[in-house]
């Protein structure tokens, strides 16, 4: 059995996207200017860590000011904390598998789907939460109607777990395309 470099590499995108995924948990989520003061900037990561970079002008130059925190509300950071290990682990087992078939002809799993199924579930859910939290909460605090998205700009800790998780489901998905359609051009008679 004779296959194409394309089909005997294809476990490269399932490895690359849980590669991302672990990236993208170690970099912020969100980001924003404009909660207290337009001058300072905001960032919060999915596992709870907050920045605040303040810039403070001075008459000679501007002062730069950097406060790391954790989210004070304890239901936020549990959740976070939660979703933050499930996307991870799933990259982990997205990272391990894919090394699985790496050496190996055969073709991808259905896990690579399943992972990042799991993986687009979660950082949905974090999305959907963050909203409903926030406005609890923001509402309590502030006494008005506080939308974290209205407020909150999607930063690569977002972004990049979207991407690892399609190209994880991707991977799959073109390997049994290949194999489904085309399959007649890669087995020598």
């Amino acid at each position: 059995m004779d296959k194409t470099l394309l089909v005997r590499y294809l476990w490269i995108l399932p490895y690359f996207g849980g590669v991302l995924i672990l990236i993208s948990i170690l970099t912020p989520a969100a980001s924003s200017l404009i909660i207290r003061n337009p001058s300072d900037s905001y960032t919060i990561w999915l596992w709870g860590l907050i920045t605040i970079h303040e810039f403070i002008p001075t008459w000679y130059n501007i002062m730069n000011s950097t406060t790391f925190a954790f989210v004070s509300n304890p239901l936020i950071m549990i959740i976070g904390l939660l979703i933050t290990f499930l996307i991870g682990g799933m990259a982990i087992k997205i990272i391990i598998t894919a090394r699985k078939f790496a050496n190996d002809e055969k073709d991808l799993d259905i896990r690579f789907m399943k992972y990042g199924g799991f993986v687009l579930i979660g950082i949905i859910t974090w999305i959907i939460i963050m909203e409903i939290l926030f406005s609890i909460f923001g509402f309590m605090e502030w006494g008005s109607n506080f939308s974290f998205w209205n407020y909150f700009n999607v930063n690569f800790g977002t972004i990049g777990i979207f991407l690892g998780s399609f190209f994880s489901i991707g991977g799959y998905l073109m390997d049994k395309i290949i194999h489904k359609r085309y399959d007649y051009l890669f087995y020598e008679d």
